[in-house]
């Protein structure tokens, strides 16, 4: 994981420790509609949600994404899609959305350097090293966690 050392290290370590457990409720209101999608766009993104739903591990999930990403569907980007395969896959695939992205963008140096197709999966690692290492579970704490607004130091010491 990018710059998880120093101060970062402390800074993520103190803003986890300062979640409340007891609070879940992660998602956000997103679109109410997604108009303008056929039928070939809609059979590809059951394809992916059907890839997710059978996928018994983290590669076999990226793999789908990977390949669902390649398929540039309109409007059935990272934020709609993944609520839906955090549903399907909660300990594998995270939530990413506006709360998130401050987080993956600049607190975790996660997008840096990173293409658009690419971003959900390199999320999707920094999510993972993120569970493993405070030994969660389910990525709804850990989007929790990442969407919690916690003053942030300078990392130039």
């Amino acid at each position: 994981m990018a710059g998880f050392t120093g101060i970062r290290k402390k800074y993520i370590i103190n803003k986890y420790m300062s979640i409340d457990k007891n609070i879940m409720g992660f998602t956000r209101p997103g679109l109410n509609s997604i108009n303008g999608l056929n039928k070939t766009h809609l059979s590809k993104v059951k394809i992916l949600l059907q890839s997710i739903r059978n996928a018994g591990d983290y590669d076999k999930a990226i793999k789908a994404i990977m390949e669902y990403e390649l398929l540039n569907v309109p409007k059935i980007t990272k934020g709609i899609y993944s609520p839906w395969l955090y549903y399907l896959q909660p300990t594998i695939c995270p939530i990413i959305n506006s709360g998130s992205i401050p987080f993956l963008t600049n607190d975790m140096d996660g997008w840096k350097g990173i293409n658009e197709e690419e971003k959900y999966i390199q999320a999707m690692k920094v999510f993972k090293q993120l569970k493993e290492y405070f030994e969660e579970t389910d990525l709804g704490f850990i989007d929790r966690f990442a969407t919690k607004k916690y003053p942030r130091p300078s990392w130039e010491i």
